[in-house]
């Protein structure tokens, strides 16, 4: 036997299985891979197609900001816009008018009210005591000038003088007693007394201003009687009254002021007065007028313009029930004339404003 011939031979038939075996390891990589194929085709997904989602349809509502409905517009108002009004007719819907002239929730206003009511009637309070100051100051003066004029027309005059301070003294406890029954009624008010409580109130506070301006007049009076009776020459300066007008637009305001020469003689130079507004206590504007010339017993007005529109649209967004306000004016201010008496050429004129006192 030819033993080179067998081994080559066997070597044939080792190649032969060693090249199977490689081919059906081919064919089972293949196989395995094409079944990794299948089932991963067959596997569920696990990434969702978004649904659609129904958006709602957008509101229509209108915000009111800073507006507020007059009443006969409540109908095409943005329902969150407040209304304003007069009494319980202009509102709706279970409001009733508050006394800040707002329409509000019936169960809200003995609440709002009974809180307003106490102010204002503190405010008329304190203002009207302070107009028997000005009294006062004409008391001062003709006992300043007493040595100056006969016992006679001294006591006379004194007579006239405490006699009309006696007058407005009575005329203001009237008032303070008045408000102060009306402070107690105020925890009985219902919404149906209401409406006639506010009336006695402003009924309360026109006696006051009426008062206030009378005052003014004979103040005037009385210092032109004293440097008579004193028998001294010369020019003597005063305010006699004072007169609030709003515009329709109520966002201007003009104050009327009336300035008198109540000495004996003329003033032939010009001189300034300057008014001073102050609102909450606090200094806002102030206006100076000029007056070229002023004769004895001659009277002249002048007319100061402020911007109000701040302090209406404050009571009328409801963020305050009233406001104080206060002028301090002044009559020759730079003391250019020499007067008679120097000590009576201030004046403070005060009053409290609500929305409604703007509206009337």
């Amino acid at each position: 036997m030819d033993i080179k011939a067998y081994l080559s031979d066997k070597r044939v038939i080792v190649c032969i299985i060693i090249l199977v075996i490689l081919i059906m390891t081919f064919f089972f990589v293949v196989q395995c891979d094409r079944e990794e194929e299948q089932e991963e085709e067959t596997l569920p997904t696990t990434v969702k197609t978004p649904q659609k989602r129904e958006l709602p349809e957008p509101t229509q509502k209108t915000f009111c900001g800073d507006d507020v409905c007059e009443a006969e517009e409540v109908d095409s108002c943005p329902t969150d816009c407040p209304v304003a009004c007069t009494d319980n007719d202009d509102c709706s819907g279970g409001k009733e008018c508050s006394p800040k002239g707002i329409c509000i929730p019936a169960r809200d206003v003995l609440e709002e009210t009974e809180q307003f009511l106490y102010e204002r009637i503190d405010s008329l309070e304190e203002h009207a005591t302070q107009v028997l100051d000005s009294i006062t100051d004409v008391q001062n003066f003709l006992e300043y000038r007493k040595s100056q004029m006969s016992d006679e027309d001294y006591e006379e005059l004194e007579d006239e003088v405490d006699e009309f301070y006696d007058e407005t003294e009575s005329n203001i406890i009237g008032i303070t007693d008045a408000t102060n029954m009306l402070t107690g009624d105020i925890t009985d008010l219902t919404t149906v007394t209401i409406k006639d409580f506010f009336t006695e109130l402003l009924e309360l506070r026109e006696t006051y201003r009426e008062i206030r301006e009378d005052v003014g007049k004979n103040r005037a009076v009385f210092f032109a009687q004293i440097n008579k009776a004193a028998g001294i020459e010369g020019p003597d300066l005063v305010i006699s009254n004072v007169v609030f007008e709003t515009f329709d637009n109520t966002y201007d305001g003009t104050f009327s002021i009336t300035i008198k020469n109540i000495g004996n003689e003329d003033i032939d130079d010009s001189f300034e007065t300057t008014v001073r507004l102050s609102v909450d206590h606090d200094s806002v504007d102030t206006c100076t007028e000029q007056i070229d010339e002023l004769n004895d017993l001659v009277e002249e007005k002048i007319e100061c313009t402020f911007a109000l529109g701040s302090y209406y649209e404050r009571l009328e967004k409801e963020e305050e029930a009233g406001i104080d306000v206060q002028l301090d004016i002044e009559v020759d201010a730079d003391e250019e004339i020499k007067e008679l008496n120097e000590d009576n050429n201030d004046f403070i004129w005060d009053d409290e404003w609500t929305l409604k006192f703007f509206q009337s």
